[in-house]
């Protein structure tokens, strides 16, 4: 004789899973929650946030814990960005991206 297992509070009626219509929203709100801020979100919007000229210049190339890796087209856009700029794109990301721990951000040439 073989025993099936039986959900906890299952009352013989109601099917045990769910309906992917009813599932799929939840989904959607969890999956739009981790996204705020996501790799992909933030390399995205990197142009937005300095500028279309700046970003024409510059590509951000990675993010991984709390630094952004950013490349630029010269050794003088290179030292612009550190010195003058950094602290202020730092904040605007940080602005953008609330929930994202921002540490640092890199620029290196290429």
């Amino acid at each position: 004789m073989i025993l099936k297992r039986v959900p906890k509070n299952y009352n013989g009626i109601e099917p045990t899973g769910r309906l992917l219509k009813n599932l799929l929203s939840e989904v959607m709100v969890q999956i739009d929650s981790r996204a705020n801020g996501s790799k992909i979100e933030i390399l995205h919007f990197w142009s937005e946030i300095v500028g279309k000229e700046m970003g024409k210049r510059t590509r951000a190339s990675s993010f991984n814990r709390g630094v952004l890796t950013v490349h630029v087209a010269s050794s003088a856009l290179l030292d612009f960005l550190v010195s003058y700029e950094k602290q202020r794109i730092l904040e605007k990301m940080k602005n953008r991206f609330p929930k994202v721990n921002f540490k640092n951000i890199i620029f290196r040439i290429g």
